[in-house]
């Protein structure tokens, strides 16, 4: 357990945990109504080490809780966001009508005078219920609309993000223990008006 922490730092470490975002966690507990939001960033990126540790043990506690260890939730965000969308949707070519005068066959004709061997192009769906592996983990249902059946799935850009922010934030506890004051100082330095500045560097030194 780290060092003991002020309320709002508390309350920020369990904020961060509910909603992934160390900025929308500090707008949440610290009066930010007058800050932009780099100035929001700088200070939300800016805690101290134990409330890193504290993020950490937190998140160390969900995991157990639900019996999966971190390493099992990155192999899901890496299964997911490197999975083939192919395995599910795909976009196939058939020959148009009139690839064959009639003559239907499956491959268009690059001798076509009307679709030049482009043919026509139509949405395949796996039966679903197939899936396995990464596919089936990317596949997040399907409903029917006016204009068809529209497949459902989840982000691969976000499981990125998500696998990106738990090294990142793993790391920062490992290798970056204390506070950068001179990261601090480059980054208020960068803030023009002198009342912001001074208001950010007044809420890093409260975190």
């Amino acid at each position: 357990m780290p060092s003991k922490l002020t309320v709002k730092q508390e309350r920020f470490a369990q904020e961060y945990i509910s909603m992934g975002n160390a900025s929308a966690a500090y707008r949440k507990v610290y009066d930010a109504s007058k800050m932009t939001d780099e100035a929001i960033h700088v200070s939300a990126s800016r805690v101290k080490a134990k409330v890193w540790l504290r993020i950490q043990e937190l998140q160390k506690f969900e995991a157990e809780k639900y019996a999966m260890t971190r390493s099992e939730v990155l192999k899901i965000w890496a299964q997911i966001a490197t999975a083939d969308v192919n395995e599910i949707v795909q976009i196939r070519r058939k020959s148009c009508a009139h690839c064959y005068e009639g003559d239907f066959k499956l491959v268009p004709s690059v001798t076509c005078q009307k679709c030049g061997g482009d043919g026509e192009a139509y949405m395949y769906i796996t039966d679903t219920r197939q899936l396995t592996g990464a596919a089936r983990l990317l596949y997040a249902g399907a409903k029917r609309t006016r204009d068809g059946i529209e497949v459902m799935l989840r982000d691969q850009d976000s499981a990125l993000v998500n696998i990106a922010r738990a090294i990142a934030i793993f790391d920062e506890v490992k290798h970056k223990p204390a506070l950068n004051l001179q990261a601090v100082s480059d980054s208020i330095k960068s803030i023009v008006d002198p009342k912001e500045a001074s208001r950010v560097y007044q809420s890093i030194m409260q975190l």
